[in-house]
């Protein structure tokens, strides 16, 4: 396996400071800068489309006459940390209200986040300057430093909270975007009406990222995976993370867990830009070929291409399309142009 093109950079940030009700950003000291890994499109989504086509050949000669059936209900959290195989659930709780009080149930963490992000820095700046240099020897020699760090953080979801007694800590963008929307339409957050400031991005998923990506890279796939939903219990909205675990899940030939998950993401995660959302329709459609839904398959590829066009899956599309029309002795239908 080789190293995506795209290079992980580092970000400088500023911390966050709070003088009464109102949240004040200010800088944090320069010589020591606080940084948060932006990361590339991973090994495992790289590989899909080559499992796409390994697919192809099952799919048209198994094609069922009926669809696939519905996506059966994620498990929980917990069972996805075990290892168990289980397609990993985000893990909310079912409404606001129920999410105020899981917050109001522990010891705000607020701060302790960005501690603990920064912590992170002494290991995570040597394993991205290993990934820039495409140096995947070197990342698998820091793998037990990093996986120690990783097993060392809290294995809960990461959720806003009441900081200060006077805002509220969103961590992610979907966090943010979520309050925001529901109060924009007076609906009931669960929380206090108090400032909701968005903090930093953290490097904690970044950490999980790089840790299921280097054992991909070992072909530990098993151990990718779990490293993975470790993270999506965290972080269960952060796009990285389930596209590496969604590749992973193709990668060990999981169609139907592949299937649940994309479903689960499209409809739980608003702020996808159209690239991610076409990887993930693409992604399905890999599924639906392992579950032999050739016709399904083709469906979701078409939605890729009108998201986001790329040759690849035009000609992922083109050799379905061939197989089928060969295994029907008929002409293959031509693929839709992109954009």
């Amino acid at each position: 396996m080789s190293f995506n093109k795209s290079l992980m950079t580092c970000l400088g940030l500023c911390a966050a400071i709070w003088t009464g009700a109102t949240a004040l950003p200010v800088c944090a000291d320069p010589a020591t800068p606080w940084t948060a890994a932006v990361l590339p499109q991973g090994t495992a989504t790289h590989d899909i489309t080559d499992l796409g086509v390994n697919a192809i050949a099952a799919a048209v000669m198994n094609t069922p006459s009926n669809p696939p059936p519905a996506a059966t209900p994620m498990p929980v959290a917990a069972d996805a940390i075990a290892g168990d195989g289980a397609v990993v659930s985000p893990g909310r709780p079912a409404t606001a209200a129920d999410a105020a009080q899981d917050s109001a149930a522990t010891v705000p963490v607020c701060d302790g986040y960005f501690a603990q992000s920064r912590a992170l820095e002494p290991i995570m700046v040597p394993a991205v300057t290993a990934l820039q240099a495409h140096d995947s020897a070197s990342l698998i020699t820091q793998l037990p430093a990093l996986q120690a760090a990783f097993d060392a953080l809290p294995p809960d979801e990461v959720k806003p909270e009441v900081c200060g007694g006077n805002h509220i800590n969103a961590y992610t963008r979907q966090e943010y975007m979520e309050l925001s929307v529901l109060r924009a339409h007076h609906a009931d957050t669960g929380l206090p009406n108090l400032p909701v400031v968005k903090q930093p991005e953290l490097d904690q998923p970044s950490l999980a990222f790089l840790i299921g990506w280097t054992k991909y890279e070992q072909k530990d796939f098993d151990g990718a995976l779990a490293a993975l939903a470790r993270g999506l219990v965290m972080f269960p909205q952060d796009h990285n993370l389930q596209h590496e675990y969604m590749g992973t899940l193709l990668q060990l030939k999981q169609g139907a867990q592949v299937v649940a998950f994309v479903d689960q993401a499209l409809t739980t995660t608003y702020d996808y830009d159209d690239r991610e959302r076409a990887t993930l329709y693409e992604g399905r459609g890999i599924g639906l070929l392992m579950l032999h839904a050739a016709d399904a398959a083709d469906q979701n590829f078409s939605l890729a291409q009108r998201y986001y066009y790329t040759d690849e899956v035009k000609t992922l599309q083109d050799a379905l399309r061939t197989a089928r029309a060969a295994a029907q002795g008929t002409a293959p239908a031509a693929a839709a142009p992109g954009k």
